[in-house]
């Protein structure tokens, strides 16, 4: 698997509004980007401790994989799983990915 998906920059991922933040970075909403695996999509930026130590290589492996996969079974794959679709770059630099959000199913009202 040598083959390498196309990265985004930030600009491309459009007015960003945080959802939410974790031990690893903060997840922002990514309205304007669109993929045939999701309808809707977040974007982790990790945080720059975190990106000191990121092995990029690594990273770009997983939508390279998911890439790969038959449709079905990367539907398969990130319906059970935060997996990422592209890398997320600023000035050439890998901060994060977009991974599609999590559907609403997932979210309960809580009393």
């Amino acid at each position: 698997m040598s083959e390498t998906v196309s990265r985004l920059t930030i600009a491309q991922l459009g007015g960003l509004s945080r959802l939410a933040a974790g031990g690893q970075g903060v997840v922002f909403s990514a309205p304007a980007v669109r993929m045939q695996y999701a309808s809707s999509l977040v974007f982790k930026e990790y945080r720059a401790d975190v990106r000191a130590g990121l092995d990029v290589s690594v990273l770009e492996a997983m939508p390279a994989y998911l890439e790969s996969l038959p449709f079905s079974a990367g539907m398969e794959l990130l319906s059970r799983s935060a997996w990422p679709c592209r890398l997320v770059e600023s000035d050439g630099v890998v901060v994060g990915f977009v991974m599609p959000a999590i559907p609403p199913e997932f979210f309960v009202q809580m009393r």
